[in-house]
């Protein structure tokens, strides 16, 4: 075999003969040399680090091959291969090959998280919305403050400021959560990771809020100076003091951790927990005192005075909107607690009910709650005199907010919007006993009318309908109609023709339709009374 084809071929070193022999073959022919010359560079990129003794023969080759080569183009010097330098240029091709799948490899993971990366660019741009704003309520946004007092679009890392007593914010999220920020209160709506759900800080003040399903990797995560609240979906409120955070979960669950001691605490519903310092505290709730829904309260009535001729409003909203007692001489309180029309009479308010018909036209939702108990299960038969009158926003027959009477053994709704004017939706007929009822009717922004009955759902039929519906019955339209005017009414209409008998236990009035749960929780707290005075349940 000849030397340059042992030179290929072999895998040992070459002989000093065969080295001498290919040498003086290299000196005879400069095409022999260019030839030798391509062919040793590329067997060098395949086997040039497998052999040393063959790296550093063929380096000497190249070197004398390289003193007689061909200039290279341009400059006129000659080119110099060295194994150094192919050695060089074979770790680069591997470099560049490296460069080439890690960029590839970026750019599929880039591809696979794209839609997270549009979502998370979306939610820069807007995240919530502020649906109801009530008093002093500012919005802070890039280092600007202005106040705020309509609906509006929240950005992240925007803050919300309410001052006063009476301030309220409302922010929902598209997913159905809402956040109710009260009193003087301040919250900020971070920037949340790629992988994170949303998150809220609350520096100071109480929050009260509704959260719906969350995914479980993408849970709700409420921020306060002292603890930190992780919520898959539950309903609760936090109250930010100066040293301490209190959590008081209504329904649901949700994990604590302290920020300065890292404790860890799991939270059941009825259960309230207190962060201050570096401890973390979980309390059980006190026996036989559930807790009625207070959020969205706007006219609360006990009728726990047990004499005299006014029942007090207790809900704490505004200004007491009082009712006075018409002829004392027709009702009767009773010594448990409530108040009882034994003949007709009129208990209305001694002003207009303004701040409940703001506040329901704000939020275009409303519910009545009342706890009563009929003399009568026929009351309101009569197709002249119609529905008699429980509980009724109103100046005359036709011109009312809201009213909810009885009529035909079936407990009814009207209210009006800004078209049609009226709107009557019923429950079942034959559902009123002369017992205790827990009766409720709830509209949403939707539209939607519901009725409850002892904390149950009950069928809605909408006017003169004897068919049950699928589902509730909508009535579109806002309530913008409602005027400000118009006073509050229990037992009767203005004209005195509408004379509704029975026991009053409770009758409550909320800016926003209670859920079935809500409704269901107000049921099992029962009637609550004075501080001085137990609950009672129903019997």
């Amino acid at each position: 075999m000849e030397p340059r084809d042992r030179l290929f071929e072999a895998r040992d070193k070459l002989t000093e003969q065969e080295a001498q022999a290919l040498r003086h073959e290299l000196e005879r022919s400069a095409e022999g040399r260019r030839a030798l010359r391509e062919e040793l560079e590329l067997d060098q990129l395949l086997r040039i680090s497998q052999n040393p003794a063959r790296r550093r023969f063929v380096e000497r080759v190249l070197q004398r091959a390289g003193r007689t080569a061909r200039p290279a183009a341009g400059n006129g010097a000659p080119r110099r291969y060295t194994a150094a330098a192919i050695q060089t240029r074979t770790w680069g091709w591997w470099i560049t090959g490296i460069a080439a799948c890690a960029l590839i490899g970026i750019g599929l993971l880039l591809n696979r998280q794209f839609p997270q990366i549009r979502k998370h660019t979306r939610r820069q741009q807007t995240v919530a919305s502020l649906t109801r704003v009530r008093g002093h309520v500012f919005l802070v946004r890039a280092q600007t403050r202005r106040t705020i007092d309509a609906p509006t679009d929240l950005r992240t890392d925007d803050k919300i400021i309410a001052t006063g007593q009476d301030a309220q914010a409302v922010v929902r999220y598209k997913d159905g959560t809402t956040h109710e920020l009260l009193g003087y209160a301040e919250l900020r709506l971070p920037m949340p990771g790629l992988s994170d759900g949303p998150r809220l800080f609350l520096a100071a003040g109480r929050l009260d809020s509704d959260v719906a399903p969350q995914a479980p990797d993408r849970p709700l995560i409420v921020d306060t100076p002292h603890v930190e609240i992780t919520v898959v979906g539950t309903r609760f409120t936090t109250v930010v003091q100066h040293e301490a955070t209190r959590v008081d979960l209504e329904e649901g669950r949700v994990r604590l951790r302290n920020k300065t001691s890292g404790k860890l605490a799991t939270l059941d519903a009825g259960h309230r927990a207190v962060a201050a310092g570096r401890t973390l505290v979980t309390e059980r709730p006190v026996p036989g005192r559930p807790g009625r829904v207070r959020r969205d309260l706007i006219a609360l009535y006990l009728f726990d005075e047990g004499a005299g001729r006014v029942v007090h409003d207790r809900s704490g909203f505004r200004s007491p909107l009082d009712l006075e007692i018409e002829d004392t001489s027709a009702v009767r309180w009773l010594p448990e607690q409530g108040l009882e029309l034994a003949a007709p009479t009129l208990i209305s308010s001694r002003r207009p009910a303004a701040k409940i018909t703001e506040a329901c036209r704000a939020a275009n939702e409303f519910t009545v709650e009342t706890w009563i108990r009929p003399a009568l299960e026929s009351q309101g038969d009569n197709d002249k005199t119609g529905a008699v009158r429980i509980v009724s926003i109103s100046e005359d027959y036709q011109g009312r907010n809201l009213g909810v009477g009885q009529m035909f053994g079936a407990y009814v709704l009207r209210f009006s919007t800004q078209w049609p004017k009226d709107h009557y939706v019923r429950t079942k007929l034959g559902v009123i006993r002369t017992e205790l009822q827990h009766v409720v009717f709830t509209r949403n922004n939707d539209g939607d009318v519901r009725c409850y009955l002892d904390g149950r759902p009950s069928p809605c039929l909408m006017t003169a309908s004897h068919s049950v519906p699928a589902g509730p019955p909508a009535v579109p339209g806002r309530l913008s109609a409602w005027q400000r005017s118009r006073p509050l009414l229990l037992g009767n209409e203005l004209l005195r023709e509408r004379a509704w008998l029975g026991q009053y236990r409770l009758v409550a009035l909320y800016s926003r339709a209670l859920s079935q749960t809500e409704v269901a929780a107000n049921h099992r707290a029962g009637i609550p009374r004075g501080p001085s005075r137990k609950v009672m349940t129903r019997p």
